[in-house]
């Protein structure tokens, strides 16, 4: 990994941010999207604040309840974080 790589904390906090802005765009509370998940609205404020980090499929299925692609919640968070995973990964 590069060091001008995004931090782990970041990461988790700038994922946070994007699955807020998407539940509010829909007019969702923290217990509507956590019923839909079948999470706790502790959860979801834990979540969306970074404090809280995510498996996989739970990130799956929070973008499947807010009606996005994934991709769009985990997307490159800065021009120096877009180099490809094959960049990143060591040599076999």
């Amino acid at each position: 990994m590069t060091s001008s790589a995004t931090p782990p904390e970041e990461i988790y906090r700038l994922v946070g941010m994007r699955i807020r802005s998407e539940r509010t765009k829909r007019k969702l509370t923290q217990d509507d999207l956590a019923h839909r998940v079948n999470l706790t609205r502790t959860s979801i404020t834990n979540i969306e604040k970074g404090r809280q980090k995510i498996l996989l499929h739970t990130l799956i299925h929070l973008a499947a309840a807010l009606a996005v692609p994934a991709r769009e919640l985990i997307s490159p968070f800065d021009n120096q974080d877009t180099e490809s995973v094959s960049d990143r990964l060591p040599p076999n």
